[in-house]
């Protein structure tokens, strides 16, 4: 099949037009472990958060807390916080699912793990 060209644009539409190759963008740095370990913290703390909310049907917080302007999300950051604000549902959802990991002991429990050592070409640490 012949490569097709577009109205005023002569070159054509296959992968041995070298304009039309996939490049390396210039000045792209490769991402660190610490960049990739705060990515995937919060894909956990995103993935949390939009589970709590389906199981809550939105219901996260309690009249106070309406009230107050509280931010659901504050549950979902790995901090410790009170769930003075919280609705019932979502207390008993934080019970059976646990509290959010804060970034360091989410980094702790995958980076300490043989697999994830092996990966980023280290030993395990002693604990």
């Amino acid at each position: 099949m012949a490569a097709r060209a577009f109205k005023g644009f002569s070159a054509p539409l296959s992968l041995d037009n070298p304009l039309l190759r996939p490049r390396t963008p210039v000045g792209v740095r490769k991402v660190t472990a610490n960049e990739r370990y705060a990515g995937e913290h919060k894909a956990y703390r995103e993935g949390r958060h939009s589970a709590a909310e389906r199981a809550t049907n939105g219901n996260m917080l309690n009249a106070a807390g309406r009230k107050a302007g509280i931010d659901p999300g504050q549950w979902f950051t790995g901090r410790k916080v009170s769930t003075k604000y919280a609705s019932d549902e979502l207390k008993d959802w934080l019970k059976a699912h646990g509290p959010t990991l804060s970034p360091s002991e989410y980094r702790a429990q995958t980076v300490d793990t043989p697999r994830a050592v092996a990966a980023e070409g280290g030993r395990m640490s002693a604990s």
